[in-house]
């Protein structure tokens, strides 16, 4: 954890277990601080290093409605303060976890893409699922400051009760969904691989980044029921 000036004001040590690296202790991670990320190589005379500056907290001031015709004008819709981020607006991602993903749950385009009678296990796939980037292009600003930001309905994959995350990324996740996003559709890559990925690790690939959260439950509702 650094101090406005730069310097280290606290830090984290880890322990190899399992052959991962785990922290000792615990830490709440906190909103609008920066994080620096260094790690010492044996045999190597560069260190890896990588920052995240972690996006503004936020709250959700009304989700409605709390239940909704799948694909109906009305859309669902969070009210929520601003999350400032340095040098630029918030940009968020929808994460939508359904919370009773049955075959018999699965919306018309997942339903087809999937094939639940063939391939059941595909539903595990589809049970967590994200939007797009969502940026100032689809959400209302109101006067006060608050956003209005409607559910993407392509991001829904089931009927039912599904949480609703409302992420809101640092710049190391931006670029990283977003790089990732634009290489979708249609891939040949192996299980895995995401070449051309834009990361900030300085020594290293990956991605150490940040990401502030609130949840939501709807509803959605089959129109055919």
């Amino acid at each position: 954890l650094l101090s406005p000036d730069g310097s280290v004001e606290t830090s984290f040590l880890y322990e190899e277990r399992d052959n991962l690296y785990w922290p000792v202790g615990n830490h709440m991670v906190m909103p609008a601080r920066t994080y620096k990320l260094h790690v010492d190589i044996p045999r190597s005379s560069e260190p890896l290093t990588a920052t995240t500056i972690v996006p503004g907290d936020f709250e959700i001031l009304e989700a409605a409605p709390d239940s909704v015709l799948y694909q109906d004008d009305v859309q669902f819709e969070v009210n929520v303060t601003e999350s400032a981020y340095p040098g630029r607006q918030a940009v968020y991602v929808f994460s939508v976890e359904s919370l009773d993903p049955t075959a018999d749950n699965l919306t018309p385009f997942y339903r087809e893409v999937i094939n639940p009678d063939e391939n059941p296990e595909d539903i595990e796939d589809v049970i967590v699922n994200e939007s797009f980037v969502i940026n100032e292009a689809n959400f209302e600003i109101h006067p006060d400051g608050t956003y209005s930001i409607k559910l993407p309905w392509l991001a829904v994959a089931f009927y039912g009760p599904n949480d609703i995350v409302v992420n809101t990324l640092d710049d190391n996740m931006f670029d990283f969904v977003r790089s990732h996003t634009v290489q979708q559709g249609g891939s040949t890559f192996s299980p895995g691989e995401i070449p051309n990925v834009i990361d900030q690790v300085q020594g290293g690939t990956g991605v150490f980044g940040s990401i502030t959260r609130r949840t939501a439950e709807v509803f959605i509702k089959d129109r055919e029921l």
